[in-house]
């Protein structure tokens, strides 16, 4: 994950200051940090110099328990966007977890600091990706419990926002 953190020189911070329940619920100890399927990397170390992609490729090569289908309706008027957002997760095989939550997370991509703040960041980079805008389902996600193979949960959010805050 790109990740900003609740530092003053921090643009994305000033911009947006969700980055406080971001590093909040993922529990990050530094900048950057990471975490693969809510784990360490490696026991209790969250640097993201030990993510690789054979780590990676460890945690992704098991079967998938849920098919996603994600559906998103815009609605672009006056320089108001309204998207309806659609998520029906569907179990391909028994779910037994009492705690199975969905999170749904707005993220922004091609961003080039210089371009929407007219000056260079504070730290060189300046372009990035995969930039959190909203935690729809806020830091506790939608609670689903356990599903049966076959079964399915769907819910609706809606992300709103203007010109200034994203383009």
């Amino acid at each position: 994950i790109n990740y900003h953190c609740f530092y003053k020189l921090d643009t994305f911070y000033q911009f947006n200051k969700a980055s406080d329940e971001r590093y909040l619920y993922y529990k990050l100890k530094g900048v950057p940090a990471a975490l693969i399927n809510g784990q360490y990397p490696v026991k209790n170390i969250s640097f993201i110099t030990y993510v690789t992609a054979t780590l990676i490729d460890s945690f992704y090569a098991k079967p998938k328990n849920v098919n996603l289908e994600i559906k998103c309706s815009p609605d672009n008027r006056k320089g108001k966007h309204h998207t309806k957002i659609k998520v029906k997760a569907t179990a391909l095989r028994d779910i037994p977890s009492d705690s199975l939550r969905l999170f749904i997370v707005v993220t922004e991509n091609n961003i080039d600091h210089i371009e929407r703040y007219k000056k260079k960041s504070v730290y060189g980079i300046n372009e990035f990706d995969n930039i959190m805008r909203s935690l729809l389902t806020g830091t506790e996600g939608e609670f689903i419990g356990s599903l049966k193979t076959g079964k399915s949960y769907s819910t609706n959010v809606v992300y709103m926002n203007d010109d200034i805050q994203i383009n």
